[in-house]
């Protein structure tokens, strides 16, 4: 118990040992994205009264750019086994879809690979060229125009009510990275299917938004139509969103009511269209 007692807490075996071992492998503070949320819990109802259950949290997430996670880390204090952490790691990685995880009490570090189904023990964590490689090779990214899209950063300008960034959600990451990776394979239809209030509208402006500033195709601004069967479902996205975003290259066409709720007429759009073009 006096052991336990002297021994650093978790935050100060984070601090103190594990950022530093990252350091030394060449990872940047930029590139560590500590407490991590992964989900923010499950709405439960306890005597008639809604409360969000224990989030998904992990200790760090490693990116190599910007919104592009390749391992997560999950960290236990140095007097708890550093294996302890193996099972909230590789969970943690499976929600995320990264081929790597570590756990460490910042004196063993555990890796799991579970691309390969791998865990060993190492005395270093790999550099962030070393992960990257791994992240492309796992995930079949030999097309430097894809890897293009998918670093291209994510879009902050969009804002909350209370004027903070709107932040994509992890599975928000998710679809727009597998979107725009899957039109630079050069795929022609990419459906994406989300529920009700999980943020389409976000997703669509990220996925426009990464395809705009990676200059995609061949270095040129794309043109993108945007459509609705109700002008508000297009004014909301338009004004909250797009011209936010993308200023005077938005353009609303379109006239028409739809006359069935059981079918989708393109009677209202909004079309991206960059300046000087056609």
């Amino acid at each position: 118990m006096a052991n336990e007692s002297l021994s650093p807490n978790e935050n100060e075996t984070r601090r103190s040992l594990v950022e530093r071992q990252l350091d030394r492998a060449g990872w940047s503070r930029d590139q560590l994205v500590d407490e991590y949320v992964i989900t923010d819990g499950r709405i439960l109802a306890a005597g008639g009264r809604p409360r969000r259950g224990m989030n998904l949290r992990a200790d760090y997430v490693l990116e190599y750019r910007p919104g592009v996670p390749v391992a997560v880390v999950e960290v236990k204090r140095t007097s708890i086994k550093a294996d302890d952490g193996i099972e909230q790691a590789k969970r943690y990685a499976k929600k995320l879809e990264l081929p790597v995880a570590y756990a460490t009490n910042g004196v063993k570090i555990y890796e799991i690979d579970l691309n390969v189904g791998t865990l060993i023990e190492i005395d270093d964590y790999p550099s962030p060229e070393e992960l990257w490689a791994r992240f492309r090779h796992a995930k079949g990214l030999d097309d430097e125009a894809i890897t293009d899209l998918l670093t291209t950063p994510f879009d902050h300008s969009v804002k909350n009510w209370d004027n903070t960034p709107k932040i994509p959600r992890y599975y928000q990451r998710l679809a727009v990275n597998k979107a725009v990776e899957a039109i630079g394979r050069g795929q022609d239809r990419v459906l994406l299917v989300l529920a009700t209030g999980t943020g389409k509208t976000l997703v669509a402006y990220q996925i426009v938004k990464k395809l705009w500033q990676a200059r995609w195709p061949e270095g040129r601004l794309p043109r993108v139509l945007y459509l609705a069967d109700r002008n508000i479902l297009v004014d909301q996205p338009k004004d909250e969103y797009f011209v936010k975003g993308f200023g005077e290259a938005v353009h609303k066409l379109g006239r028409g009511i739809a006359q069935s709720g059981r079918h989708i007429y393109p009677v209202s759009s909004v079309v991206l269209r960059p300046s000087g073009r056609g």
